[in-house]
């Protein structure tokens, strides 16, 4: 419970201090958490781990992160991609997912994901940027 209280205030923070150095930026920003995304619609969101573990071969999946050869890697890799779905938005707006390096290649196999899937077009979702 420490550490999520520590990591929620260092989030505060340092949203508080981007506010402050580009006030006029922030004002087009939108920041979500992934906690927030994932219970908005629990339902789809395992539909969608479902789907992308459909859509892609096991070594894709598991080329996300060969160093772990356990079956939650595969599960974790899944669950990676339905996380940026869930941060989906319109393909009007620029949607930007930052990652750590380790969940960096889950999320370019969401980008490929997003970007093979007519579902996804048709529903003018834009393909996030992995940074």
């Amino acid at each position: 419970a420490d550490d999520r209280k520590a990591v929620g205030m260092a989030h505060e923070l340092l949203l508080s201090g981007m506010a402050a150095i580009a006030p006029e930026e922030m004002k087009r920003v939108t920041v979500m958490r992934q906690s927030e995304a994932i219970l908005s619609d629990p339902s789809n969101y395992w539909i969608s781990v479902i789907n992308v573990g459909r859509a892609h071969p096991l070594d894709s999946i598991r080329a996300c992160d060969p160093d772990n050869e356990q079956v939650g890697q595969v599960i974790s890799s899944l669950m990676t991609v339905a996380d940026a779905l869930a941060f989906a938005a319109p393909s009007s707006h620029r949607t930007l997912v930052a990652a750590c390096p380790a969940h960096a290649r889950a999320l370019r196999l969401a980008a490929t994901y997003f970007g093979s899937s007519q579902a996804f077009a048709e529903a003018g979702l834009a393909v996030p940027a992995v940074a």
